[in-house]
């Protein structure tokens, strides 16, 4: 019989570190994915049990979307290894986001609000579509989290003029992603951390400080740049270049300039 994974941990010269890791990884991806049909199971269930609302179609929208993005997740650690390159899809931003709108609801607490905004034809962008969707739903949650209060979470979409790349020490064409807060801001003496593997203020509410090492390791991956602007008191822009994938398309589906929708 095989050695079960804690079997492999108990005996430490059995196989290296990072195997145990990514074994331990795959068990618990696999379990992951049991979890998640029970919430499929129940939230099928519930909507059965419950009359048809816009409000609860909307919820059961936002569950579904959360319980499909888990599982592309869990795909990832127990599908056959592949890099963000290999998993690149081109995409419309302005089209892409507005799919995440019952996503993005679930996730935001009472009293805070999101808004989207794409100006104009926005360029497609060619990237791993799984990760650009945790990419903004980790901005998105930072930012609630930085509005106790309540507020206003503002995601934009936008392609840039070129002299803003090159003040970016960027060459070509990219699209700019904002999520924007108007929240407490980033203190001067943690604003050189947030970038730091394992670096968090929240370690007391289960916090991991990966939140925003994931956001660069995408933004890496995707060959383009982050940067985080921010002002003590008054909020916080989290903002991510990407490399339009065709300049001479644009993209299906994008409002028109200064359109917003609310959610």
């Amino acid at each position: 019989m095989e050695p079960g994974i804690n079997d492999l941990i108990a005996r430490p010269d059995a196989c290296a570190p990072p195997m145990v890791d990514a074994l331990r990884a795959r068990s618990v991806a696999h379990d992951l994915r049991n979890v998640l049909a029970i919430f499929s199971a129940g939230i099928s269930l519930l909507e059965r049990s419950h009359g048809p609302t816009a409000r609860s179609l909307r919820i059961f929208d936002g569950l579904r979307d959360a319980v499909s993005h888990g599982n592309s997740l869990v795909s990832e650690i127990l599908g056959s290894p592949r890099t963000a390159v290999d998993r690149r899809e081109k995409i419309g931003p302005c089209t892409f986001l507005s799919n995440l709108e019952a996503l993005i609801a679930g996730a935001l607490p009472s009293g805070i609000e999101c808004e989207l905004e794409c100006g104009g034809s926005v360029w497609p962008v060619e990237v791993d579509p799984t990760s650009l969707k945790s990419t903004v739903l980790n901005l998105v949650v930072n930012a609630a989290e930085a509005m106790p209060e309540g507020g206003v979470i503002r995601i934009t979409a936008k392609n840039t003029e070129s002299d803003e790349s090159v003040h970016h020490g960027l060459s070509g064409n990219f699209v700019k992603l904002e999520v924007r807060d108007d929240g407490v801001g980033i203190p001067a003496e943690l604003l050189k951390h947030v970038l730091e593997p394992c670096f968090t203020t929240k370690s007391e509410t289960g916090g991991t400080g990966l939140g925003l090492t994931q956001v660069q390791r995408f933004v890496a991956e995707s060959n383009g740049h982050f940067a985080v602007e921010t002002h003590e008191g008054t909020g916080t822009t989290m903002i991510i270049y990407l490399p339009a994938a065709d300049v001479a398309g644009t993209t299906g589906g994008c409002r028109p300039a200064g359109s917003t929708q609310s959610f």
